[in-house]
């Protein structure tokens, strides 16, 4: 995926009069290829909305909708190839960007829910790798 080569933009895919869709709508095309993510049948989708009306207690000013789209990105499937998160990157890292249009609804749905979410004061970021820090040249401390 990280060859280092350019994209061209996704200008155009989302103009400011764009409306944001339900999850209905933002995965109809996406479940054509992952029927998972079929916005009624999908197990995904089942189990994104169950936790979403948890997280929407958290955030009640986000849409039921807008929580799904966050918790479906970031559900790990088994093989993790078939998660939302690992196919729409794949989308995003390919250089035809024709790949992107049926994914269109969901990354604005999924945008407009995270711009919802508020500030965090954060500097530390983590993310998972499968090789050793000493393998990628980092001196890492014990218990960090």
């Amino acid at each position: 995926f990280e060859d280092g080569g350019t994209r061209g933009p996704l200008k155009g895919f989302f103009p400011s009069t764009l409306p944001v869709p339900s999850l209905d709508q933002a995965l109809s095309q996406v479940a054509i290829t992952l029927p998972h993510l079929h916005p009624v049948s999908g197990l995904t989708v089942k189990l994104a909305r169950r936790h979403a009306k948890r997280a929407q207690r958290k955030y009640p000013h986000l849409s039921l909708d807008e929580c799904a789209s966050i918790v479906i990105y970031t559900i790990e499937e088994e093989p993790r190839e078939g998660s939302l998160y690992y196919v729409l990157n794949g989308v995003l890292r390919a250089q035809e960007r024709v790949r992107v249009r049926p994914w269109r609804d969901y990354i604005w749905l999924l945008l407009h829910a995270l711009r919802k979410l508020p500030v965090v004061d954060l500097v530390v970021v983590f993310r998972g790798c499968q090789k050793d820090p000493a393998d990628l040249g980092l001196e890492l401390e014990a218990g960090f």
